[in-house]
């Protein structure tokens, strides 16, 4: 289909669904999507990256020299930056919710918890808030539920403004795509008697 349309509009035609999908993930995302409620925006960016990959390699063989490696990490570092921040903010709007004994322990536990930075793993829903002895039953799921629901909302809020840049990059690559020449990629001669005929 590249070959006969042209890679250019495959690739341009790839990139949108891809925007559109992860948008909608932006979009739909809440603490209590379910995980369902993310798949018709996943099918879609998944169509979009199938039009993508083949016309994007075939481009890039031909004329364009890759240099946008490490987008990735930056991405990630972005997200993690904005989450440790949202973690703050959800903690101290939600503090109010204890008892006032508990409030600067609790916020202590998340700037701790924040401040060397943010590893993402099965154990990070709790926060940075950990149960300790001498802590009546009641107080210690009230805090435990609070500091997952911290968590959680800072997540959300966090990934929603961390996607807008990938999704901005790839529109500005879509825009990018109108600029490429239509064109066949050359194949390498097979045998040095190949060379010396086309010379």
């Amino acid at each position: 289909m590249a070959d006969r349309v042209g890679g250019k509009y495959i690739l341009i035609g790839g990139l949108v669904l891809f925007a559109t999908g992860m948008g909608y993930v932006d979009w739909i995302a809440e603490v209590n999507s379910g995980r369902w409620s993310f798949l018709p925006g996943l099918i879609v960016a998944g169509v979009g990256l199938g039009f993508t990959w083949t016309p994007l390699y075939n481009i890039a063989m031909r004329d364009v020299q890759p240099r946008v490696a490490g987008i990735a990490a930056g991405v990630g570092a972005l997200l993690q930056g904005r989450l440790a921040a949202a973690i703050q903010d959800e903690a101290t709007r939600r503090v109010g919710q204890l008892p006032s004994e508990f409030c600067d322990w609790f916020l202590d536990g998340f700037r701790q918890g924040t401040r060397g930075g943010l590893e993402f793993g099965t154990n990070q829903a709790g926060g940075g808030v950990q149960a300790t002895p001498g802590i009546p039953a009641r107080v210690a799921e009230q805090l435990e539920q609070l500091a997952e629901e911290v968590f959680k909302n800072a997540f959300v809020e966090a990934m929603h403004l961390t996607l807008i840049l990938p999704i901005a990059v790839v529109l500005l690559a879509v825009i990018s795509c109108f600029a490429v020449r239509q064109g066949k990629v050359k194949t390498r001669p097979e045998s040095m008697e190949q060379v010396e005929d086309a010379a």
